[in-house]
């Protein structure tokens, strides 16, 4: 009887996601998140690690409350701020705020509000672009010379 050739796209090496069990793939991409920021944050979540969970919890709550209340007074004090540069719709900006993954990408303004923004952000995914909602604090003006190459 002759044998089945296997189909060589299929037995071809997996892709360093696919190493990865699914249900550890969140736990590194924080890892490498936290690498952007340095040993001090390492040392701070090593800190972290040895609190019982219901401390981490109260732990998490309350600088999710001071990270979304420092956001609004930091807002409120750019909105009297003559010095700052006014962002549009379509203007790019740095992500300096929100959720960590976004961190340091560029996104297009689409929509602006008082206090908040709608950032357009390219995805990985299945769709092409992500919209965030953005405290207008959580985002950096691009400066123009640098937008103006761009295009």
């Amino acid at each position: 009887m002759p044998q089945e050739q296997k189909n060589p796209s299929k037995t071809s090496t997996p892709k360093a996601k696919a190493e990865t069990p699914a249900h550890m793939r969140p736990y590194y991409n924080r890892a490498e998140v936290v690498k952007k920021f340095g040993s001090e944050l390492e040392e701070h979540l090593a800190n972290f690690e040895s609190f019982s969970n219901r401390s981490r919890l109260a732990l998490i709550q309350a600088l999710g409350n001071m990270c979304r209340d420092q956001a609004r007074k930091t807002t409120a004090t750019l909105r009297r701020c003559p010095d700052r540069e006014p962002v549009n719709i379509g203007d790019t900006v740095i992500i300096c705020g929100g959720e960590a993954q976004f961190l340091g990408m560029q996104g297009e303004i689409t929509k602006i509000g008082r206090t908040r923004c709608l950032v357009k952000v390219p995805s990985t995914g299945t769709r092409k672009f992500r919209t965030l909602y953005l405290y207008l604090s959580e985002i950096d003006a691009m400066p123009q010379s640098t937008t103006s190459a761009a295009n």
